[in-house]
């Protein structure tokens, strides 16, 4: 293993693909690094990014996927979620891939999904979805805390947060803790003025989003409007014996309470670990293991389809639309 080098890609090299890059060069395998965006901005962010990182691998910067080796052990599509289907068709086409991770939002498109899980088929390529909290150790430990436990009840909060674009992971990391599908969602409590996302092109919305677990644990999501800044997301999971409150943000702490101890709140502080430094882990699990803590392409498209279903008839309604594409990202 020490004697052979792989050959990895990451597709799209804006703010997060840039991040993605420096965690993978923090890897001890070796590895051929190809970076490929169609933007020189992005390009010269990755480029000043990966420099921040020593680091011993080959890396090389392209404005097309065309130039990559005709077989690749690992690829991340990084790039807008309206691109995304388009660009891993011609990938998987025109070149061979035993790994992919694909960032969310999947696609804006519901036909998308299966056309791509067909061609993942396929092409027999092996692929995750980029919901990292399910490789932070801390939720690790929650879910441990959770395993037992019957009739949870789940409620995120915070304000500004991006409930279109981030929403798709408060979802994952329920479905995760409870090792069960997000069975359904209701739109009903959202509010009815749609906002600009601030990546052109795409919408925000704030409110709350509820439902159900396939094993009936309830839900909800909530994103209030402000004028002023990001308020910090919280989460508090209500059981019949346990309660657990969750801050995130600059300070990450849990207070936990329960009715072996009468209620009484102890709480801990715990780091979360950035995109930066969690992707080396990904990248090295996938390459010697062939496994790691993301959801399958399988288990996310479950979570995403009725995501994007749901937002996109609460879109249409509001803006009396009948639009096919979802736009957020």
């Amino acid at each position: 293993m020490n004697n052979i080098t792989f050959n990895i890609a990451v597709i799209g090299a804006g703010q997060l693909g840039s991040r993605h890059l420096q965690g993978i060069l923090k890897s001890k395998l070796s590895l051929n690094v190809f970076v490929v965006d169609p933007f020189q901005g992005s390009l010269d962010t990755a480029k000043v990014r990966a420099g921040e990182i020593a680091h011993h691998h080959n890396i090389t910067f392209h404005s097309t996927i065309d130039v990559l080796p005709e077989q690749l052990d690992f690829v991340l599509i990084a790039s807008n979620a309206d691109k995304r289907s388009e660009i891993t068709k011609s990938l998987l086409e025109n070149k061979k891939v035993t790994n992919l991770v694909l960032e969310k939002v999947l696609f804006q498109k519901l036909e998308d999904y299966q056309y791509i899980e067909n061609i993942l088929e396929k092409y027999q390529v092996k692929t995750w979805v980029n919901h990292p909290r399910r490789s932070q150790l801390f939720y690790k430990e929650l879910r441990q805390l959770l395993k037992d436990e019957k009739k949870l009840e789940f409620s995120f909060f915070g304000g500004n947060w991006g409930l279109a674009c981030n929403g798709l992971h408060m979802l994952d990391i329920i479905s995760y803790l409870t090792d069960s599908p997000i069975q359904n969602i209701s739109t009903q409590h959202l509010d009815s003025k749609i906002l600009e996302s601030k990546r052109a092109g795409n919408i925000e919305i704030t409110g709350t989003l509820m439902g159900t677990t396939e094993n009936n644990n309830r839900f909800s999501i909530t994103s209030t409007y402000s004028e002023e800044t990001v308020h910090p997301l919280s989460l508090t999971i209500n059981t019949a014996k346990k309660r657990f409150f969750v801050q995130e943000g600059l300070t990450c702490f849990l207070v936990e309470s329960s009715i072996r101890n009468g209620f009484k709140p102890e709480t801990k502080s715990f780091p979360l670990i950035f995109q930066s430094d969690l992707s080396d882990q990904l990248v090295t699990d996938i390459l010697t293991n062939q496994q790691c803590d993301l959801p399958t392409y399988a288990e996310a498209k479950s979570t995403h389809t009725i995501f994007i279903t749901e937002i996109l008839d609460f879109y249409n309604r509001t803006t009396q639309q009948k639009v096919s594409i979802c736009p957020i990202t």
